[in-house]
Formats: C-alpha cells, structure tokens, sequence
C-alpha cells in the first residue's frame, strides 16, 4: 500500500506519496492535523463487531478518534466516510427522515458549498422567508 492510497479518516484528505509507512502513533493529517493511528482509521474498524474492531484478539479502545498503540493497527483506504458517522449522527439522521425533515448536512451554502452549522442554517431559512437578501445587508 502507498501513502497517496490513504485518505485521512476526519477530512478526507490523501496523504502526501513522502509519508512514511507504516503510521506512526504521532503520525498527523496534514490538512486538519487529526492523529491518523487511531481506530477509526484502521482497516478492522467496524462498528458492527465487539469494541468496533474486526480483530478479535486487539485489545479494547476506548476512544476510537485519539491515538493509540494497538498492535494490529493497518491504515485503511476507505476509512473517510462524509457526514455524521456518530451513532447519535445516524440516529438524528433516522429521525429526520422518518418525520420528514430535511437532512442537516443538506444544509449548504449555496455560494460555497460548504455545510452549514444549525444556526447558520436557520437564520438564511428566515432570512429567505422574509425575503432578505444577505448580500444587502450590513
């Protein structure tokens, strides 16, 4: 596996081709300085196995986003995944569609694309219902 075959599992980023193989636990992504030697970026985590982890003898991690030492750690390729992968992300998510709700990260800016927060979201919503261009505003 090379390191531009690696996409940081925070942000997506690949890693640059001179990042040294194999990660180590202080191994960084060098767009949203997220740790890269943690669970949710190795290639056995799987949230629907015991402790999130398809090898069945690693030992228990706590906190699947911080640094480790496991042993058995080995870089996935398709550990980024967009959105809220939080079980209350997919849970808050289930219940907006069940009641109809448009997903929070279909949210965007339409200028940028980027998502937009809650509240941000609400304001240009009243801001379109009351006919106020934000452009215009000061």
């Amino acid at each position: 596996m090379k390191a531009e075959d690696i996409s940081c599992w925070k942000c997506g980023t690949p890693l640059p081709p001179d990042t040294p193989l194999p990660l180590s636990r202080r191994s960084k992504c060098g767009h949203c300085k997220a740790a890269l030697h943690v669970c949710r970026q190795c290639r056995f985590y799987d949230t629907s196995k015991n402790n999130s982890c398809a090898e069945p003898v690693a030992e228990r991690v706590v906190n699947k986003e911080q640094a480790n030492f496991c042993d058995y750690f080995e870089p996935g390729t398709a550990a980024f995944a967009a959105g809220d992968s939080t079980e209350a992300g997919k849970s808050r998510e289930q219940l907006d569609a069940l009641f109809g709700i448009e997903s929070r990260s279909s949210d965007l800016n339409a200028m940028g694309g980027e998502i937009l927060s809650e509240e941000e979201a609400s304001r240009e919503k009243l801001n379109e219902l009351f006919g106020i261009d934000k452009d215009k505003k000061k």
